[in-house]
């Protein structure tokens, strides 16, 4: 059921990922759009939110909006994008992926599998938000396998705003300085950083206060 998950944004991301990172980067720097920020703010929004289905470049799409519409409107523009696309992530995981589930899978090993999903926690999920591919297939397995949403939605939100202004930081930056060149390599290496410091940092301290927690709930 997993490997079939990732097939849904790995899938046209090999077919497509070239042509339309291509298509999408030219689209965004041509002078009309610049002229009229409100359309290029709905339609950034509009290709972060279809990321979960489509190839789209997400980091370089929020690395350029840094670059043309500033840090403060670029954040608020694609972390709706980023929280839309993460909506129809676990949407469509929730309500189409758990019968597929049921037809394919016994019962006992799907119940299996959620059981593990949920003790796992949300943490994996945050720190795959910036992986192209990870993050939308990770959103599709949480709502498949019923994360609940009140676990889930605080902190991927979070996350969503800190990988929003992360990128878009370093656009507005680097096109300030003239290095928009280098800009989306840094971009790209984010998630990793991301990444390490949940492995290194986050998941050690919560693992350690889950562990004093259930000392503590022990009986003597």
């Amino acid at each position: 059921m997993i490997l079939i998950t990732l097939l849904i944004p790995i899938g046209p991301f090999l077919l497509f990922g070239d042509q339309l990172e291509h298509w999408t980067t030219r689209l965004f720097e041509q002078e009309w759009l610049a002229s009229r920020p409100s359309l290029m703010g709905l339609l950034i929004i509009a290709s972060l939110t279809s990321d979960i289905l489509l190839p789209i470049p997400s980091s370089a799409i929020c690395t350029l909006a840094g670059r043309l519409l500033g840090t403060v409107s670029g954040t608020v523009v694609c972390w709706f994008g980023l929280n839309g696309s993460t909506w129809i992530g676990y949407f469509l995981g929730s309500r189409f992926g758990w019968p597929v589930a049921r037809w394919l899978c016994s019962r006992e090993s799907l119940h299996s599998a959620e059981n593990k999903i949920q003790k796992w926690g949300v943490w994996p999920i945050v720190a795959l938000r910036g992986f192209p591919v990870l993050a939308e297939a990770s959103v599709l397995i949480a709502g498949v396998y019923r994360f609940p949403a009140k676990l889930f939605w605080p902190p991927v939100l979070v996350a969503n705003l800190g990988i929003a202004l992360s990128f878009v930081a370093i656009g507005e930056i680097s096109s300030h300085y003239g290095w928009f060149s280098l800009a989306l390599p840094i971009s790209l290496g984010l998630p990793i950083a991301w990444l390490v410091m949940w492995l290194f940092i986050w998941k050690p301290k919560n693992t350690a206060l889950a562990n004093a927690e259930s000392n503590h709930h022990s009986p003597p």
